[in-house]
């Protein structure tokens, strides 16, 4: 039963007939008379006030129920022929005949009839008119989906799942200190966990509410301005307006101690991101006034802000919710109070899963499910023959996912993909991303109402047929890596509602499509390929040119020769933020010097700029041309360059230099540039640089230091020994194949003396770090007790790692451990320290025979893979094994032993197999 879609698809059509701009295009067109949809509206306006009433009738009256079905399946008929009639209506070449248009016109008389005839059932039963309103609501950062009193909300729904956070919340506020007037209670947790609606909770709890007053509740986010915050308390205490009050610190904490005199008090923090202790400490001490027992409940998604403000209460972590729990706030929101059917409740858990267990993103997309129709995950081919006429005119979305690659083979596919063509024209969405589609048919232009369509990664499309080029509702066609993609449609400017078009990684895509400038909603095109064996020059300049008519950010330059690089840079229209350039591999000719020399400014907008196989190493100069307000540059498989270019780059936060093999040092020599560059860098990629020594060619001085710098990739970079000085690392650190000597000196350097106030242990504030393949690391010498914040870390192919260092025990803050190819004989007793261990993961360690008895005592172990250890797999056979007893009560066990299964497979069968030694190191690589 789907009778919850009957007030969606009901608001959709009402929605449609309130804009002018689509009746008047309709009845224009089709010659109707101005009343003719006014009748429309009228019966379905009529209908919509007793839809709620009779939705909760139908639960125990099957002629209600079937009332009701009877009105969804004629509103979907109606919402299919009106966005079809609007479609017709807007193409720009196609004229419909007299005929035609009768017979739209007598279709609409038709549904007209059929609600009117349901309207006159309706007097069988005793319903009740209400006016429904329901709306996705967005306040600050937090998503309700508020509805009448007739329903309950989602965020009800949500705190009803919290009630045991609230309530140990609760007493942690009420517990009254011995020393301390105010204490500070953080309230930890990751985006969308609903940080925020439980705080909102325990602020409007009557217990609270009875025993503070008064009770300030301050949405801090972005900047925090002590100042500010102090104004905006003052403000709530008194009445007054912000601007009336003290504006600085000295006399605001002079008002806040008279109007908090003698109080107890609860202060709400919301959203709180700052990391600087000195502006935490000098807004505490403002607020160390009023009675014994007063909080602060600070909510943040960030763990070194509840480690920076937390006193003598611990913070509170706040944990996911069950998959159970998570897939019944889906289910309240997306289908009411009315039972769930099985294959509901198979789509409910995957859109949990890829919520990823975030109750905000669950909440936001159960709501949209209220408001859209029928999803089909993992479009299962075969059963196409058993669907009703009625779902097909339901069904909206259909993801055909890589599955079918294996499971159809690619002819099967293509002519399946017809089957949904011609059966599924009222979809709005389809994704066969790495179907194995290997043509697309004509049959594609009956999809006229499809708004997203996504082929990308199915290499074997060559051509898409000129038939796309009618699906005038399109706003998202995706191509990435259809390689072997020639063409676009000629009559690409059809696609009047084309805003993104996404075609990286078809590098044989030779020509824009003829009126690509004409398609006015474009806003992205992710790529450009040139080519000069199908174009002249000038002709590539004139079509770059063309683009300065589109609000295109993002464009890629694939060249066949390096000489003509300079025109055609100077030929990219200003407005472009993101620019690729690159040739098709080293085999090129020479270039001289004067014939990659820019001669005119780039674009002044341009942010981002990627630069792959090129050999002149002298191709941005000179500086003066160079963007300056450049905050990204790639650099990748340029051969011939040995040092950067000598440019300006004050502004850039990301740098990556990936395969250059002659690559000895970053800069010339110790200058303004560099040294700005080293000062605002924010991310830095090191990768296969094999020649690499040092950051500058000459010796210099007093060395700068990365005081930018969060996040560090080093990868097969042997010959490095000495880098600028990095005291801040946050986000995560990835040391691949380097010298010891190199890992030694980050570990030791740091900006300032221990004697210094304002002294941090180097790493102190990491949270990711990988160790891979440093042959002499020596892990007993790292300082781990400086690491409070480490929450993920990894050791790979460390053959002389037999045990974790001792002094990872002290790293308490530690969620996720990884231990893969290494020569570890043992996992130490004192694992069960590590008391916020989520995951432990244990990948072809052979020399690994047992688990300590204190790993069934990590209090938060959650998932435990093991894979590719012979014995002690078998010691975690299921029932029968040795250690199975110690991982039984692990929610999430994943063990496999993939050697054992290849003796039976044929090499040639195994394309994808990959048996690397440096395994995945990366994190989140740039592009």
């Amino acid at each position: 039963m789907a009778a919850g879609n009957v007030c969606v698809v009901a608001s959709r059509i009402l929605e449609f007939l309130n804009s002018d701009d689509k009746v008047k295009e309709i009845e224009s067109v089709y010659g109707a008379d101005k009343k003719f949809l006014q009748g429309l509206k009228g019966s379905i306006q009529d209908l919509d006030s007793v839809i709620l009433d009779a939705e909760t009738k139908s639960q125990s009256d099957n002629g209600i129920k079937d009332w009701l079905m009877e009105l969804e399946d004629v509103l979907y008929s109606a919402d299919n022929l009106l966005h079809s009639f609007y479609t017709e209506a807007r193409h720009p070449r196609k004229k419909l005949s007299s005929a035609k248009k009768k017979n739209m016109l007598l279709k609409i008389n038709q549904v007209k009839e059929e609600l009117i005839k349901i309207g006159e059932q309706r007097k069988l039963f005793d319903f009740k008119e209400e006016i429904r309103s329901e709306e996705l609501v967005v306040v600050g950062k937090d998503i309700r989906l508020e509805k009448n009193e007739s329903g309950s909300s989602s965020s009800s729904m949500e705190s009803t799942l919290r009630n045991e956070d609230k309530a140990e919340i609760i007493r942690i506020l009420l517990h009254v200190g011995e020393v301390e007037v105010m204490e500070v209670l953080p309230l930890v947790g990751r985006v969308g966990s609903g940080k925020t609606r439980l705080a909102e909770e325990v602020f409007n709890d009557e217990v609270i509410k009875c025993n503070f007053e008064p009770r300030i509740w301050i949405s801090v986010s972005g900047i925090f301005d002590v100042e500010q915050i102090l104004g905006r308390i003052l403000s709530k205490i008194t009445g007054k307006i912000v601007e009336d009050l003290p504006s600085n610190k000295k006399s605001q904490d002079v008002v806040l101690g008279k109007s908090l005199n003698g109080k107890k008090y609860l202060i709400v923090l919301d959203d709180v991101q700052n990391e600087e202790p000195e502006k935490w400490k000098s807004l505490t001490d403002s607020l160390k006034v009023g009675a014994i027992g007063s909080k602060m409940l600070v909510t943040t998604r960030s763990e070194t802000v509840s480690n920076l403000i937390k006193g003598r209460i611990r913070p509170y972590l706040l944990k996911d919710l069950s998959d159970e729990k998570y897939l019944f706030l889906f289910g309240k929101i997306a289908f009411g109070g009315r039972e769930i059917e099985a294959r509901q409740i198979r789509v409910g858990m995957e859109i949990v899963r890829r919520c990823a267990g975030r109750p905000l993103a669950i909440k936001a997309t159960a709501a949209i499910r209220r408001r859209t129709f029928h999803v089909w995950f993992d479009f299962d081919l075969s059963s196409t023959e058993f669907i009703t006429l009625l779902d097909v005119k339901k069904i909206r979305t259909i993801v055909l996912s890589g599955q079918s690659r294996s499971r159809y083979g690619g002819l099967h596919v293509n002519r399946f993909f017809d089957k949904i063509c011609s059966q599924f024209k009222y979809l709005r969405a389809l994704d066969m991303h790495d179907s194995g589609i290997e043509v697309v048919s004509d049959s594609i232009s009956k999809l006229k109402l499809l708004e997203y369509l996504d082929l990308s990664e199915n290499e074997d499309i060559t051509e898409l047929p000129n038939s796309i080029t009618l699906l005038l509702n399109l706003q998202t066609l995706r191509l990435s890596s259809c390689f072997k993609l020639k063409r676009l449609p000629e009559d690409f400017s059809n696609l009047i509602n084309l805003q993104h078009l996404e075609i990286d990684g078809c590098n044989n895509l030779t020509n824009l499509p003829r009126g690509i400038s004409k398609v006015q909603d474009l806003e992205a095109l992710s790529q450009l390929v040139v080519s000069e064996g199908s174009l002249m020059p000038n002709v590539v300049e004139k079509k770059l040119q063309e683009l300065s008519k589109l609000p295109i950010r993002n464009l890629r330059l694939v060249l066949r020769h390096e000489k003509h690089v300079i025109p055609y840079l100077q030929a990219v229209p200003q407005g472009i933020r993101s620019l690729s350039l690159e040739t098709e591999g080293y085999n090129l000719e020479s270039v001289s010097e004067e014939e990659t020399h820019i001669n005119k400014n780039l674009s002044s907008d341009l942010e981002e700029l990627s630069i792959n196989a090129f050999k002149s190493p002298t191709l941005f100069c000179p500086k003066s041309y160079f963007p300056g307000k450049l905050v990204k540059l790639s650099l990748r498989r340029c051969a011939n360059f040995k040092s950067l270019p000598a440019v300006e780059l004050s502004s850039l936060k990301v740098l990556v230099l990936d395969d250059i093999t002659n690559l000895e040092y970053i800069a010339d020599a110790y200058s303004s540039s560099s040294t700005t560059c080293i000062s605002t860098l924010e991310e830095l990629w090191l990768m296969e640089l094999p020649k690499l020594e040092k950051w500058w060619k000459d010796e210099v001085g007093e060395v700068p230091s990365f005081n930018s710098l969060t996040k560090l990739v080093i990868e097969d970079c042997p010959k490095l020994t000495y880098m600028p000085r990095i005291p801040n690392l946050k986000e995560g650190l990835v040391l691949d194949r380097i010298c010891w000597k190199l890992f030694e000196q980050t570990m030791m350097h740091n900006t300032t003396a221990p004697s210094s106030s304002t002294y941090l242990p180097p790493l102190s504030n990491l949270k990711i770090l990988r160790i891979v393949g440093i042959k002499d690391c020596k892990v007993d010498r790292i300082s781990w007790d400086t690491m409070k914040n480490l929450i993920f870390l990894k050791f790979d192919c460390l053959p002389t790692l037999e045990t974790l260092p001792n002094g990872l025990r002290e790293v308490t803050s530690l969620q996720e451990l990884h231990v893969w190819r290494c020569g570890i004989k043992k996992i130490p007793e004192w694992i069960d320290e590590l008391q916020n261990l989520q995951k432990l993961v244990i990948h072809v360690c052979p020399l690994l025979e047992e688990l300590p008895e204190e790993i069934s005592k990590l209090p938060v172990l959650r998932t435990l893979e093991i894979e590719e250890c012979n014995t002690l797999l078998r010691r975690c056979e299921e029932r029968i094994g040795a250690d199975w007893s110690k991982v039984s009560k692990i929610p999430e066990r994943k063990f496999e032993n993939l050697l054992n299964e290849l003796h039976s497979w044929e090499l040639e069968e195994l394309p994808c197999l990959e048996l690397s030694y440096r395994g995945n190191t990366t994190m989140d690589q740039p592009t």
